[in-house]
């Protein structure tokens, strides 16, 4: 996920995956700068030129039990060796913020928050009230 909250995300085929694993995905490094429209946002100052590394967390690798035989897997992204850690990741600027909070005795709990919509030939379907107080 992007710092706008849009998935960003790479395909592996199963027998790929070993190899794809330890030498990481590449992606160009202004993917992360799109907005919703495909557009790159000039002021972030990344481009489509350079690339980093998806670098696989084998932690996270959890099986997806609304697609058959298809697991997904969180990446970090790192500088195209691989290895150093790109500056730009936003797992990493939670895994800085993490380490902050316990130096000084402080703890972090996050999570991810997924939301959609339903849209019809009318719109959207549903016609609730955001965040109503009644719940």
């Amino acid at each position: 996920m992007d710092h706008a909250g849009i998935p960003k995300t790479k395909a592996v085929y199963r027998k790929d995956f070993q190899e794809r694993a330890k030498a990481g995905v590449g992606l160009a490094k202004g993917v992360i700068a799109l907005d919703p429209s495909g557009q790159l946002h000039r002021a972030s100052g990344l481009s489509p030129v350079r690339e980093m590394r998806l670098v696989p967390d084998l932690f996270s690798l959890t099986q997806l039990p609304f697609l058959v035989g298809q697991t997904m897997v969180l990446c970090d992204m790192t500088e195209s060796d691989g290895c150093t850690p790109w500056e730009g990741c936003p797992r990493g600027a939670l895994k800085r913020t993490v380490d902050l909070l316990a130096e000084r005795d402080m703890e972090a709990l996050a999570s991810f928050e997924t939301e959609f919509y339903l849209l019809g030939p009318e719109g959207t379907l549903d016609k609730t009230p955001m965040q109503p107080a009644s719940p």
